[in-house]
Formats: structure tokens, sequence, C-alpha cells
């Protein structure tokens, strides 16, 4: 089995970078400052904090349906999970990140990962806070399984 030596760093909302053996991935960049609104067709998003560093590319994905096979497939230490429940009327009530409760779903697939909670905060779409996320995780006795990450702040992930 390969070694996991790596640095996650949170940046805000949905947006963290993990430095691994070389290679730096940034997941969903939103680097614009608090304020800003983007005005697609349907909707618009607010952003409400300032990232902890300064960058831009964007894209957003969640796949619901990979978590299982992921999770068979390999030895998962640490998940960082897109949260908050964002939510847009022009799509409904359906979530366009995991709610609480599919984290709690998640965590319980990847059984031996901590779980760090990204894409919660600084927008006004998002449903869900740290505290419902928390809430739900204490209610499934899993709290101790979340790791929430100092924004700004690289973490160090090390395992197998």
């Amino acid at each position: 089995m390969t070694s996991l030596n790596a640095r996650l760093t949170y940046i805000g909302g949905p947006t963290a970078l993990l430095e691994w053996e070389g290679l730096r991935l940034l997941t969903d960049p939103t680097f614009d400052p608090a304020g800003t609104g983007y005005t697609p067709p349907t909707y618009t998003l607010r952003k409400l904090i300032d990232p902890a560093a300064g960058i831009y590319l964007s894209g957003d994905t969640v796949w619901y349906e990979g978590v299982q096979e992921v999770s068979s497939r390999f030895s998962i230490r640490m998940a960082v999970l897109f949260m908050g429940a964002a939510r847009v009327a022009a799509v409904g009530d359906w979530p366009l990140t995991f709610t609480a409760s599919e984290g709690v779903e998640a965590a319980r697939a990847f059984s031996e990962a901590m779980i760090a909670p990204v894409h919660y905060e600084g927008w006004e779409h998002f449903s869900e806070s740290r505290l419902e996320i928390t809430q739900a995780f204490a209610a499934a006795g899993l709290n101790d399984r979340l790791y929430w990450l100092p924004a700004g702040a690289p973490t160090e992930v090390a395992g197998t």
C-alpha cells in the first residue's frame, strides 16, 4: 500500500488545496472577495466571506453515487466533502452539495476516514452551517470523525 504524506489547506467555502507528491490540486476555487455576486440567467449566488488566499478558477460538482464505489475500492484516510446543502431556486429544493445527513452517510461509507467538510460557509446559498453539520454527526455518534480545517493554514495528512 502506498504511503500518504500530503498537505491540505482550507481556503474557504468550497476551496481547498491538496499538495501531494509534487501535485497541487485545487477544489472548486472561488477566490473573489465577500460581496461578489454571480448572476446566471435564473438565480444569483452571493459570496459572504473573503477567502484566506487569492487566485481564481471555477467549477462545482457533486457525485453522490461515486461514494460507495470509491469506499469499496480504496482505503480512505480523509474525505473532503462539499457540504452546506447549497440551494438555488432555479433547481428547486434539490441541494447542489451534500446535506449534513448525506455527509453522515458518506462518513459511514468511509468508515475509517476523518471527514473534512468544505463548501459550507461563505455564500448565502448554503442552507446548512457548521452547526447543523456538527449536530448531525453528533446525533449519529460520528462527531469524533469530523475534522474542521483551519482556513488558510496547511494541514498535514499522513497515513498508509
